[in-house]
């Protein structure tokens, strides 16, 4: 990654909300205060859709219905790929047939 870190925490929503600890959303926006990036990649169990949100506007959506969170990628782990390959990531490469939960699947959420 050119020597750059990038952050991605894995959350899981649940009752249609991502819920964060007091110390995660710290972390991330002092994180984005010192110019670092990191995300969150959010799931829901009951889904095939990936949400990918700016680590740094976590006091924004914790406990925010999901649809009511502006998200930079909702789809498949491949849209996810791809929205980080060309932010940031230029040498991550796409997981192969069977890795992955979204493993390039439509996102099955009613928009």
């Amino acid at each position: 990654m050119n020597g750059n870190v990038y952050f991605i925490e894995l959350k899981i929503i649940k009752n249609n909300r991502i819920i964060l600890q007091k110390s995660q959303i710290a972390w991330h926006i002092k994180y984005d205060r010192s110019n670092g990036i990191s995300f969150f990649l959010a799931s829901s169990p009951k889904e095939r859709c990936l949400f990918l949100f700016e680590g740094g506007k976590a006091l924004e959506f914790q406990g925010s219905r999901i649809e009511d969170i502006e998200y930079l990628v909702r789809g498949s782990i491949k849209d996810v790929v791809a929205y980080l390959q060309e932010r940031c990531c230029k040498n991550v490469t796409l997981p192969s047939a069977g890795e992955g939960r979204g493993g390039g699947s439509p996102c099955d959420l009613a928009t």
